[in-house]
């Protein structure tokens, strides 16, 4: 056991340690300062129980943590509670860094519940036996309710750790205990500058919750502009009905924690809402003022849905001006093509006027049948060349074009062709030209 009672107060002795470890000692010198501390009274019974209250001695081996036992081997609950969250430790746990944070939240959590009257104790002083062993217990006044606090440090993707995560939640809940699941930072797996996505093992998808804020981000989706939505979510179909969850992350050496709320895509990967929201381990830790649960939440939510808002604002604009300059690059290069294909167009009307010209003064040589074939060669060769011409609207224009030309032509051929004498009358002239 790490603690006990001396002269009225609670010595852990792990928590000892650790302080002395932070003034630079080595563990020989921190054991030979705990032996002049304590160990006098050590040996006239001054350390106590907490669980049965019988008299435990300090023990300070060189070659594992420090600890009490019983002076006269006999086991309590406590005990058997220490054994067994010793055991589990060392299997799951990264013992190093764990017992640091542990400390650290330990100092925290007193410093913030102490005022409400709400008692912190290690999880294996809880006078009964449990079979998961919580790192603390958290005992309101008047004993109204119970929680359990387990600070994971252990990265393991194992089965193995996830039925043992979520076997930990099960059996707490059964006994009127309600969890509470701090995770070590190393867990956290988030780097929007090659994802926007997330992954979990499955030991943490026992740990991921539902918080009220969640809530609010639901409707924070719900009102968004549906072309906004599309720039977030991509698919927003996918998500629907919208259900954010949030996983906590802490890192007790720098007083952080980081609150991850997202939209599970499939069984393990999820889209990241916001960057992870930090807040100081010691709000973390802070209870709201309705005493129902931690103030796991960053006064500046509000701001960051604002401001996630307005960069989906400026990008969907800056999409609009894009497709807008690309319109217009478009209608510049098709006023330019179609003026290029109409100069085009007169220089082969010109020609074309040219060719018809001569073959209507061969044509006017010709007998009746050649002037048929000559008219149909020639409309056969007007045909081909414009069938090239890339728009209806441009072709019909080179027809009308041909046709007026054509038969300007064919009016003053006629007329040079054929003059008309002086002494002729009106009826004769009409005639004539017919």
């Amino acid at each position: 056991m790490e603690s006990a009672w001396f002269h009225g107060r609670l010595v852990n002795i792990c928590y000892e340690f650790h302080q002395l470890s932070t003034n630079g000692l080595d563990k020989k010198q921190i054991i030979q300062q705990l032996n002049h501390d304590y160990r006098l009274f050590s040996k006239k019974e001054a350390f106590t129980c907490v669980c049965c209250g019988k008299p435990v001695e300090m023990v300070l081996p060189l070659d594992r943590s420090v600890h009490f036992r019983h002076k006269d081997g006999s086991e309590c609950s406590y005990s058997e509670n220490y054994r067994k969250y010793k055991k589990q430790k060392e299997k799951y746990e990264n013992i190093k860094r764990h017992e640091l944070g542990k400390t650290i939240l330990r100092t925290l959590l007193e410093g913030q519940l102490k005022p409400y009257g709400i008692t912190v104790q290690d999880g294996y002083h809880y006078k009964g036996t449990l079979s998961f062993i919580p790192d603390f217990i958290l005992t309101f006044p008047n004993q109204e309710k119970i929680w359990a606090i387990d600070y994971f440090t252990g990265f393991k993707g194992s089965k193995g750790y996830a039925t043992h995560i979520a076997k930990r939640k099960e059996t707490y809940q059964s006994q009127g205990i309600r969890p509470f699941f701090l995770v070590d930072e190393v867990w956290l797996a988030f780097n929007p500058k090659v994802s926007a996505y997330t992954t979990f093992v499955e030991s943490e998808l026992h740990i991921i919750e539902k918080r009220p804020q969640d809530i609010d981000w639901n409707l924070f989706l719900l009102d968004l502009d549906p072309h906004l939505l599309d720039l977030l979510l991509q698919q927003p179909s996918k998500y629907e009905p919208f259900d954010t969850r949030s996983i906590v992350y802490v890192n007790p050496e720098d007083r952080t924690c980081k609150i991850l709320r997202f939209l599970m895509t499939n069984q393990r990967h999820a889209f990241v809402l916001t960057t992870p929201l930090e807040i100081s381990l010691e709000q973390a830790l802070s209870i709201t003022p309705d005493m129902e649960t931690f103030q796991l939440y960053s006064h500046e939510e509000n701001k960051q849905m604002v401001l996630l808002k307005e960069e989906l604002l400026a990008k969907y604009y800056q999409i609009l001006a894009e497709e807008e300059r690309k319109l217009k690059e478009k209608s510049l290069f098709e006023e330019k093509h179609r003026s290029e294909a109409e100069e085009r167009l007169q220089e082969a009307i010109y020609e074309h006027i040219q060719t018809m010209e001569e073959r209507i003064k061969e044509w006017g040589q010709a007998s009746t049948n050649n002037k048929i074939r000559s008219q149909e060669e020639m409309d056969e060769d007007l045909s081909r060349r414009f069938k090239a011409l890339n728009s209806s609207y441009m072709k019909r224009k080179a027809e009308l074009l041909i046709q007026s030309a054509r038969q300007h032509i064919l009016q003053h051929h006629t007329v040079n062709t054929y003059p008309e004498p002086s002494d002729m009358t009106t009826e004769e002239k009409v005639a004539m030209k017919k």
